[in-house]
């Protein structure tokens, strides 16, 4: 009886210290978060950093960026007719000091009634006079634009920057 009663009281003590390795376990995973997304699959409001305003160039296009005295910001984008386009700076998001989104609407008559209206462009490596500024495409270079802004902000996100640009294709800006 004396064994039997022992092996209880070794069960009893197992099942209480299973029970309390159970309840750390379930106090830890309800700490944690079940949100799948994290910080780079979502952009926040941010402001077009000042060092971004001018006109930026290659030998091949340029970028303008400006701010309007009616308290709009703007970007022209000029390939020499390719794909050139304007657009009115509807969202940025910073990502750091030297990277981020920047999402404009087509004002241009070429794109302007596009069903597609939003367009990104992202810029990274923003040091002083150079930046790299990359025009957000599909796969095989199709088009990304979107038919919202909610669509464009949630979609270029700085997790999905791979996904839209070529990192091996971006090419530094030197300001004007």
């Amino acid at each position: 009886m004396f064994l039997h009663f022992s092996q209880v009281k070794a069960k009893s003590k197992r099942i209480v210290f299973a029970a309390f390795v159970l309840a750390l376990l379930t106090a830890f995973l309800a700490g944690c978060s079940t949100d799948p997304e994290s910080e780079y699959d979502m952009n926040y409001f941010g402001s077009l950093p000042d060092d971004l305003e001018g006109t930026w160039e290659t030998i091949y296009d340029s970028f303008t960026i400006s701010r309007n005295t009616d308290g709009t910001e703007t970007l022209i984008y000029d390939d020499g007719g390719y794909f050139s386009y304007e657009g009115i700076i509807m969202f940025v998001s910073n990502y750091d000091e030297k990277s981020g989104v920047i999402i404009i609407k087509y004002t241009d008559v070429t794109n302007k009634d596009k069903p597609n209206p939003f367009h990104a462009i992202y810029y990274i490596n923003l040091i002083n006079t150079t930046v790299e500024l990359n025009n957000t495409f599909g796969p095989g270079f199709s088009d990304a634009d979107t038919t919202t802004l909610s669509m464009a902000v949630k979609l270029f996100t700085k997790g999905n920057m791979g996904n839209y640009m070529n990192f091996a294709m971006s090419t530094e800006y030197t300001k004007k």
